[in-house]
C-alpha cells in the first residue's frame, strides 16, 4: 500500500498468522532453524481443544481506497500507468468477508478504533466478534483497552 487505510490487508494479515493452512511455512522456518522446534506443529488446526485464537485490529481512520503498483519492481508514480487501485467499498467488503471467515473458524475479533470517526467506528464495530469485542478509543484510552483484551484473553487461557 502507498497511502491510505489499509484496514483490509491488515485484517489479512492477522488471519494468515493463525491460519493452519500455513503450518508449511513455519516447519520450513524450524528446518532452516529460523524458529524453535516446538513450534513445528503450529499454528495448530482452528477447532484444536487445546487452542484459543484471537485478533487485534487497531486503525485511526476509515478505509480508503489502495493503490498498489502492478509491477512491484516500479515506482507507482512511473510512466505508463503503474498503479492497480482497489475502490475503499472493496477493500471494505473484502475486511468484513475476512472478517466473518476469522470469526466462522472460531477466531475472537477484537478491534479497536483510535480517534476514529463514526464510519470508522462502524466499521470496526462489523468486524469485531460482538459489540463488547469493539473499542473506540482516544488518548491514554487506548491503554484501557489493551488491559480489557489482556484481561479477557488471561482469563480464557486461565479457565480452559
Amino acid at each position: 500500500m502507498h497511502d491510505g487505510t489499509g484496514t483490509a490487508i491488515a485484517m489479512n494479515w492477522g488471519l494468515i498468522l493463525p491460519d493452519p493452512a500455513t503450518q508449511p511455512f513455519v516447519e520450513q522456518a524450524v528446518t532452516d532453524g529460523i524458529m524453535p522446534a516446538g513450534f513445528v506443529s503450529r499454528p495448530a488446526a482452528f477447532n484444536d481443544g487445546e487452542t484459543v485464537k484471537f485478533i487485534v485490529l487497531m486503525t485511526d481512520g476509515i478505509i480508503s481506497d489502495q493503490c498498489r503498483p502492478k509491477d512491484l519492481n516500479r515506482s507507482v508514480s512511473l510512466a505508463p500507468d503503474n498503479k492497480k487501485t482497489q475502490l475503499r467499498t472493496q477493500a471494505r467488503n473484502l475486511m468484513y468477508k475476512i472478517c466473518n471467515r476469522a470469526k466462522a473458524n472460531g477466531v475472537t475479533v477484537f478491534t479497536i478504533g483510535f480517534y476514529v470517526d463514526a464510519i470508522a467506528a462502524t466499521e470496526m464495530a462489523n468486524c469485531a466478534s460482538s459489540p463488547r469485542h469493539f473499542y473506540s478509543v482516544t488518548g491514554l484510552d487506548i491503554a484501557t483497552a489493551c488491559r480489557s483484551i489482556a484481561t479477557a484473553t488471561r482469563k480464557i487461557r486461565l479457565t480452559q
